[in-house]
């Protein structure tokens, strides 16, 4: 349904005003039609906008997929194009395999402040980020208690 049906379908189901005051004695709001066709007006707008967004995040994962597999393919990390610069972003992810084994692994090499009753993924990713851009490879002791994959992304911004 287009705005313009929308606004239509409101100049019809147009029933008198409500209630002066609600129960919970609330002041009464003043408005003329005028109020109640922007209402309808921007309510169609926001979802036909809504649904474009959606019709453009498929297409955008779709090639994001095809763009991932072209920067493989190259060997390159960015491309400008169109006016924006497309690259990968890497990142590392760590996963918990086992709990224990994982405590003991990380008051092992010193990062106690990682060891609570639940260790926190997104604390220990970040601590990992931090280590491979330094060059420093990932303790031994995280092998069979902390799994780390990479995750590369498509970013881009405007040059």
């Amino acid at each position: 349904m287009t705005a313009v049906d929308h606004i239509a379908q409101a100049d019809s189901d147009t029933q008198g005003p409500p209630p002066a005051g609600g129960e919970d004695d609330t002041p009464p709001v003043t408005g003329d039609i005028a109020d109640v066709r922007a209402v309808a007006l921007l309510t169609a707008q926001k979802r036909d906008l809504e649904a474009q967004l959606r019709i453009v995040e498929q297409g955008l994962a779709s090639a994001t997929a095809k763009a991932l597999e072209f920067f493989r393919q190259e060997g390159t990390q960015s491309v400008t194009v169109e006016g924006y610069t497309v690259f990968l972003k890497r990142e590392l992810w760590a996963k918990i395999i086992d709990p224990a084994l994982a405590m003991a692994a990380l008051d092992k090499v010193g990062w106690g402040e990682y060891v609570a009753p639940k260790t926190s993924s997104q604390s220990l990713s970040a601590r990992l980020r931090e280590l491979d851009k330094d060059g420093v490879p990932l303790p031994s002791e995280f092998e069979g208690a902390i799994a780390v994959s990479e995750v590369y992304k498509i970013n881009a911004r405007k040059k």
